[in-house]
Parts: structure tokens; C-alpha cells; sequence
């Protein structure tokens, strides 16, 4: 005898600020889904255009719930308030310049009816016009089999913004915090730390505006990501997860992660890399100790270089006088990491060198500076 599988409940949410150009069609996509959804929040976040008004429209089509905020108060609390008025079991996010496949929900549910967990979708991108491309940014090949999930996740936000979790799970965790920007990347961290699986459909569903304004357009993405690490560091106790949470901060900071450190003298340093087996080959530039790393030695690398570049190697020594070298250059894009020692912590982006625009050249470039 045959069962009918347990009706899992959805919601979707829907932070909106000034998008009254967008919100009709991300609204429009949630009505043509294969597997209606059984909740709307809109969240009108001080929005100064026709925002609102154009989403109570869609209230005799969709069940859809209006939160009007009187003035902006950024996307983390936006997405917070929407949350908080759902009774669904299941979370859909949709940013409201972005709209779903018609199968979207279908294809995210039955993924987790199969593997339970944080649920984050491929996406499509659309730049305008009829045409839909697949995204071909370095996330979508994580996270990788057969290695940490969370380790992986502390070096890349491989987690695409139209995630869907359990609503249990993210007050589990505590849900959205007052981060400027990656505040879902902070709350994907404690999702997968809590023991929740990253899980990706085959079928890429969700349809990302390439090239949109947003919350947080001309934002460095860099010193948003340093808040988010220091931010995870504040709470962690695990030693090998602060070893790779200031390991992605070395790559986003370089040489500057040397000023958090306690001072070392050279000679300290030449006799710690030694014991380790490593002769330096340069000049010793820096060095510094930190409590969860070891020992930071900065030295310039022996050789040409090309014109207008500084290359200089970090050398990690740890207490145990195992040893990590990134290679860094800089150059006039920002500080690129040529190498490091384990391939699944290693940046695959160059960060940013102050606030630039997103690269209109890069036909993947999150709009607001999500991670390529």
C-alpha cells in the first residue's frame, strides 16, 4: 500500500527595496511555479517608489503577506521580518530583482524530501532580452566530495543567495545578524556548523539578474568578508576551524593580517622556518606569532618580477612546525594567491582593492560583489 509523501510546506521571502521596476516579475514567477507555494511575505523595506503598491496587487493572486518598514533597514532584517511571519515549515528566499523557473520549488523540494539539509540552487543567468546562460562561477563546483563542507565554506560562500532551509533550523542557529553585507554567508556558516548538509539540485532553477543594482552596490567585498570571519572567530572553539577561518583571512587581508599579530624578531623567525625546513631564499620582510596559526614570516621572493608587481611568500609555521606558503601578488587589480598548500582552501578570486565597481566585462560578476 502506497503513502502520500508528507505535504512540506513552503514560503517564500522577498526583501524589496526601491525595485518597483522588478518586483511584478519575481512576483509573477512565484504564480507560475509547478508546485504552488503556500506563503508570500513581501518585505517593503522604506522603499521611496511604487514598491509597495505593486506587490499588494499580486495579494488576490498569491497568498501573499505586505510588511511596509517605514524607513530601509537593510537586507539582513528585511529577510529577518519576513521570516518571522511565516508559519511555513520550508524557506524559499527570491531577491526581488531576481526571478524562479517555473520549476523552482518543485525541483528544491524534491531535493529535500531526498537529502534534508541547506538546499542552494544553480543558477541561471539572465542579462535582459530571452536568453537564459548557466553560470559558470567557480561556487558552483562547490563544495567538493569527500572533504569538510564547513572548511570549504569558511574559504568560499559556495551557497548561492536563493537557498531554501528548514525554518527550524535557521532560529536554531539565530537566524539572520546585523552584518553590512554576506549576511547570509554568516548565517549559511552556523547552518552547516550546526551539522546541516550543503545539497545541490541537478537542475540549474534559479534565474539571477546579472548586472542589477542592489543593498549593498560599491560595498568592498573584502571588508564585508573580514567582518563575517571575525565575526565567526568571536564564538569558535574548534582549533582546526579557527586555523582555516584566519587562513581565509590571510587571502583576503595578505600582509596587512600581520598587524593582528604579536611582533617577532627576524632572527626568531629565520630559526622557526629552518626547523621547519624551509629556507627562506629572501629577505625576511615580517614576521609575527598568532595564537591559532603559529608563526607568520613575510619574505620577498628572489628574481625579476614582473613590472609593477610585489611578490612576497607568507610563510604559516605552526606549533607543531607543519607549514603553509601562499604566494602573493600584488598588483593594480588587487592581491591574488597564487598557490597554497591545501587545494579545497585556496581563494579562487582576487579580492578587491578598495571599493570598485563590479567588472561589467565578467559575464558572472555578482552585482554586488558576491564571490566568483
Amino acid at each position: 500500500m502506497s503513502h502520500k509523501p508528507e505535504h512540506l510546506s513552503t514560503g517564500v521571502i522577498v526583501p524589496a527595496l526601491n525595485c518597483a521596476e522588478t518586483i511584478d516579475r519575481a512576483l509573477a514567477s512565484i504564480a507560475a511555479q509547478t508546485r504552488p507555494v503556500d506563503r508570500v511575505v513581501v518585505v517593503n523595506d522604506g522603499s521611496d517608489d511604487s514598491t509597495g503598491e505593486r506587490a499588494k496587487a499580486w495579494q488576490d493572486i498569491l497568498p501573499l503577506t505586505l510588511v511596509d518598514l517605514p524607513t530601509p533597514t537593510g537586507i539582513w532584517n528585511a529577510r529577518h521580518q519576513a521570516i518571522e511571519e511565516l508559519d511555513t515549515r520550508l524557506v524559499l528566499q527570491l531577491d526581488s530583482d531576481d526571478f524562479f523557473h517555473p520549476a523552482h520549488v518543485e525541483v528544491m523540494v524534491d531535493t529535500f524530501r531526498r537529502r534534508p539539509g541547506l538546499i542552494s540552487p544553480r543558477p541561471l543567468i539572465w542579462r535582459g532580452g530571452t536568453d537564459l546562460a548557466p553560470s559558470r562561477i567557480h561556487k558552483d563546483t562547490l563544495p567538493r566530495e569527500g572533504l569538510s563542507q564547513l572548511e570549504q565554506l569558511l574559504v568560499h560562500n559556495y551557497v548561492f543567495v536563493g537557498a531554501m532551509f528548514d525554518r527550524a533550523l535557521y532560529h536554531a542557529v539565530g537566524g539572520y545578524r546585523p552584518i553590512r553585507y554576506s549576511q547570509d554567508w554568516d548565517l549559511w556558516i552556523r547552518m552547516v556548523e550546526h551539522g546541516a548538509e550543503v545539497i545541490k539540485p541537478h537542475d540549474a532553477t534559479y534565474v539571477y539578474r546579472s548586472g542589477a543594482p542592489s543593498y549593498s552596490a560599491g560595498v568592498d567585498r573584502d571588508i564585508t568578508d573580514v567582518e563575517v570571519l571575525d565575526t565567526y572567530l568571536r564564538s569558535s572553539v574548534s582549533t582546526r576551524m579557527r586555523h582555516v577561518a584566519k587562513i581565509a583571512l590571510l587571502q583576503r587581508m595578505g600582509p596587512r593580517f600581520l598587524d593582528r599579530c604579536t611582533p617577532l624578531d627576524p632572527d626568531e623567525a629565520e630559526r622557526r622556518l629552518h626547523a621547519a625546513g624551509l629556507a627562506p631564499g629572501a629577505d625576511v620582510l615580517a614576521a609575527a606569532s598568532d595564537d591559532d596559526l603559529g608563526v607568520l614570516v613575510q619574505t620577498r621572493r628572489a628574481g625579476p618580477t614582473t613590472a609593477g608587481e610585489a611578490v612576497t611568500v607568507l610563510s604559516v609555521v605552526d606549533h607543531d612546525l607543519r607549514t603553509e606558503r601562499l604566494r602573493l601578488r600584488a598588483t593594480g587589480t588587487g592581491l591574488q594567491v597564487e598557490h597554497l598548500h591545501e587545494p579545497h582552501l585556496r581563494l579562487r578570486r582576487p579580492p578587491s582593492a578598495g571599493a570598485p565597481a563590479p567588472n561589467p566585462a565578467h559575464p558572472d560578476a555578482r552585482r554586488t560583489g558576491e564571490e566568483t
